[in-house]
């Protein structure tokens, strides 16, 4: 009877161990499926986050570029950009207009066939990895000013700067070339920026062209040197912008009074210098008085509102068939003090 009753225990316990092993089981199971769900649904969101920070960086990226090739469109400057596989990205209007064409394809090794870019003074094919552009590909920052766009109707001589553009890491995004027209970088450099006057390196150079000319052709070339008179009252008085709005006012005037083929230039500070080819003494004091009326009449407002007017004071002399600049400068000057002599607001000319 005892025995009958241990047994039944034993089978009962045995039951109930076997019952609380399945529930085990069965709760580990679920256990693990929910922990793979919650995996799963962790990596989802993750992998979305992930996208959507990057759809965004790539949108804030592409925006901030736009804008930088849109303030690229108002630069005065040609920019060509190639991406970090050496593929044509980007040409702004300035540069396709020196260039003839848009962006074009073409490898980093045809680059120069495709731009029809050339040794200058030659009809030799620019090498490509000279280029600047090509060797910011590879790291390089360079410059060139012996490289011409052949276009069909005109060559297009060019001063090339090329630079890589990096990332935060130090890995290459661009290569950038920026470029101009030589021949508009020196009609700048032979400019007066204030008056926008031949400066003094163009008139010498004018002048010697002028010289060679006339001298072929048997014609004389007269040379005045003009000084505006009190100049440093009206900057003492009215303010050097008033001093530069004169400057800028009388030579525009000057310019106006005489002939096309003379050639208006600023010597320094206040002084102006005139070619007049084709001219005696004579014939340059007639066209220097004619530019003295006209200025006389120019009418400026000084610092209290009042009205004044200013005048200058000339000397004009025939330049020698050989004579250098310089020396022809030293005689007008000195007909120039002659006239500032003589109570200014005149012209001398030799006797």
């Amino acid at each position: 009877m005892i025995g009958e009753l241990g047994a039944a225990e034993r089978a009962a316990f045995g039951a109930a161990r076997d019952r609380a092993a399945a529930a085990f089981e069965r709760s580990s199971v679920l256990l693990a499926v929910l922990l793979a769900v919650v995996v799963a649904i962790v990596s989802v969101l993750f992998l979305l986050y992930t996208r959507a920070t990057r759809a965004l960086v790539a949108q804030l990226s592409a925006e901030q570029e736009q804008t930088t090739f849109r303030l690229l469109e108002e630069v005065p400057v040609g920019i060509f950009v190639l991406n970090a596989r050496g593929k044509p990205y980007y040409a702004n209007r300035h540069a396709q207009k020196l260039l003839g064409k848009g962006i074009a394809a073409a490898s980093p090794e045809r680059l120069s066939e495709v731009l029809q870019a050339y040794e200058a003074g030659t009809e030799r094919v620019y090498p490509a990895e000279r280029l600047p552009l090509v060797r910011a590909l590879a790291g390089e920052v360079s410059e060139c000013s012996d490289v011409e766009i052949h276009h069909a109707d005109e060559i297009v001589p060019l001063h090339v700067v090329g630079a890589p553009v990096h990332d935060a890491r130090g890995e290459l995004l661009y290569a950038v070339a920026g470029f101009q027209d030589v021949r508009e970088l020196q009609r700048h450099a032979m400019r007066d920026s204030l008056t926008g006057l031949a400066n003094r390196a163009a008139f010498t150079q004018i002048y010697n062209r002028e010289r060679a000319v006339s001298a072929r052709a048997g014609r004389t070339l007269a040379i005045a040197l003009l000084d505006l008179d009190r100049f440093k009252s009206v900057n003492d008085s009215h303010g050097h912008a008033a001093g530069d709005e004169v400057l800028r006012r009388t030579a525009t005037s000057l310019a106006g009074s005489l002939r096309r083929a003379d050639v208006v230039g600023r010597w320094g500070g206040e002084e102006l210098i005139v070619l007049l080819p084709d001219t005696d003494e004579q014939g340059a004091w007639r066209a220097l008085e004619h530019a003295l009326i006209d200025v006389r009449k120019l009418a400026f407002t000084g610092k209290d509102g009042q009205t004044f007017h200013v005048t200058f004071s000339a000397g004009a002399v025939v330049a020698g068939p050989n004579e250098p600049l310089d020396d022809v400068v030293r005689r007008a000057d000195a007909l120039l003090y002659q006239a500032k002599a003589k109570g200014r607001n005149r012209i001398e000319i030799e006797a």
